[in-house]
């Protein structure tokens, strides 16, 4: 992971600040900036700009095992690898309930919902 654009920390920003306007009861914890999420598979650790957390383990200080949401700002340079490896990763946690990416270069956000073993776009 290399630094982020100033445009790419608006974005997170901006996100962050949506995300904080639900209520209590649709998020848990909110996430940012060096978090740390382990994949299904146990092996990987990847670093998604946003994570929603409904249940985390209280003794769990660097990485989260279960997320329920994840937020991604894609550039051209990170847009293959977060729309094929990481998707495919985190799509395989049984605890996410969506994936939200947006494109630095474009002011429009996709979510991806894993439903039945199939991604589903919204």
């Amino acid at each position: 992971m290399s630094g982020a654009t100033l445009r790419h920390n608006q974005i997170v920003a901006i996100c962050t600040r949506g995300f904080s306007r639900l209520s209590a009861d649709d998020l848990a914890a909110l996430y940012f900036v060096d978090v740390k999420v382990r994949a299904a598979d146990d092996k990987i650790l990847y670093y998604p700009d946003l994570v929603d957390c409904l249940r985390q383990a209280a003794h769990a200080e660097l990485i989260i095992d279960q997320p329920s949401s994840l937020f991604e700002v894609t550039s051209p340079s990170t847009r293959a690898t977060d729309r094929r490896e990481k998707r495919d990763a985190y799509c395989a946690m049984p605890s996410l309930r969506g994936l939200p990416h947006c494109r630095t270069a474009l002011p429009r956000c996709t979510v991806v919902r894993p439903i039945w073993e199939r991604l589903v776009r919204v």
